[in-house]
C-alpha cells in the first residue's frame, strides 16, 4: 500500500502538469480564436495541437518531476518538515515561469507571427523593440493574466494535488520503488526529440 501511495504521489503531480499545460494552450488558443476563424482554420486542426503535444508535455513533465523525485529521495533519508515547503515552492515557481513564457508568446505572437525560438530571442537584443511590440492596454491584460493564472492554478495544486511523502515506516519499501520511476522519467526525457518534431509538424501554430 505504501509503494502504491508513493507512486500515486508522481502520477498526480504529472496530471497536475498536464492539466496546466492544457489549460495555458487554451489560453494561447482562445487568445487568437479571431486569426483562427479569419484564416477558416477547421476545428479538427485545433484539436490537433492538444493530441500532437501530449507526447511533448510527458516528456517535459520528465524533466520537471527530476527534481521532486531527489527531494523525495532526500526526506526518505532524513525526514524533515522543510522538503514540503521545497516542493511547494518549485512548484510555484515553474507555474511562474512557465505561464510567463505562454503569456509572453501570447502577447508576442501577433507582432512577430512565430512562438519563442532561437530566431524569436534574437529580438530580445533590441528590448524596446519588444516592449514596442505589444500595446499598454494588452501588456497590462497579459501581466493580471499571469499573475492570475499563477496563484489559481498554485492553489488548485494545494488543493488537489499537493505531493505527499510517504510515513517513516514505509521508507524503505519507497527507496526501493524509486528505481522503477526512475526508468520511467528516463524513458519520457529520451522521447522529448520526437516528440517535438511530431509537434512542430501537427502543430497548428508553426515556428517561422
Amino acid at each position: 500500500m505504501q509503494s502504491l501511495n508513493y507512486h500515486f504521489q508522481f502520477i498526480k503531480l504529472s496530471l497536475f502538469w498536464l492539466l496546466v499545460f492544457s489549460l495555458l494552450r487554451i489560453v494561447f488558443l482562445t487568445y487568437y480564436m479571431p486569426l483562427l476563424q479569419l484564416e477558416t482554420i477547421p476545428l479538427t486542426e485545433v484539436f490537433e495541437v492538444f493530441a500532437a503535444a501530449f507526447w511533448l508535455d510527458l516528456s517535459t513533465i520528465g524533466y520537471l518531476l527530476l527534481f521532486p523525485l531527489l527531494i523525495s529521495v532526500l526526506a526518505l533519508l532524513k525526514p524533515a518538515k522543510i522538503w514540503p515547503w521545497i516542493i511547494n515552492t518549485y512548484v510555484f515557481l515553474v507555474l511562474l515561469t512557465y505561464s510567463l513564457i505562454v503569456l509572453g508568446e501570447t502577447g508576442l505572437y501577433g507582432e512577430w507571427k512565430t512562438k519563442l525560438s532561437y530566431k524569436a530571442l534574437a529580438y530580445l537584443q533590441n528590448p524596446d523593440e519588444v516592449f514596442n511590440s505589444v500595446s499598454n492596454s494588452v501588456f497590462i491584460l497579459l501581466v493580471a493574466t499571469w499573475i492570475s493564472i499563477s496563484v489559481v492554478l498554485f492553489w488548485v495544486y494545494k488543493r488537489w494535488f499537493k505531493f505527499g511523502f510517504p510515513a517513516a515506516k514505509g521508507k524503505s519499501i519507497a527507496l526501493l520503488w524509486n528505481v522503477p520511476i526512475w526508468l520511467v522519467l528516463f524513458i519520457l526525457r529520451r522521447g522529448r526529440l520526437a516528440a517535438e518534431i511530431h509537434y512542430h509538424e501537427c502543430g497548428l501554430f508553426r515556428q517561422s
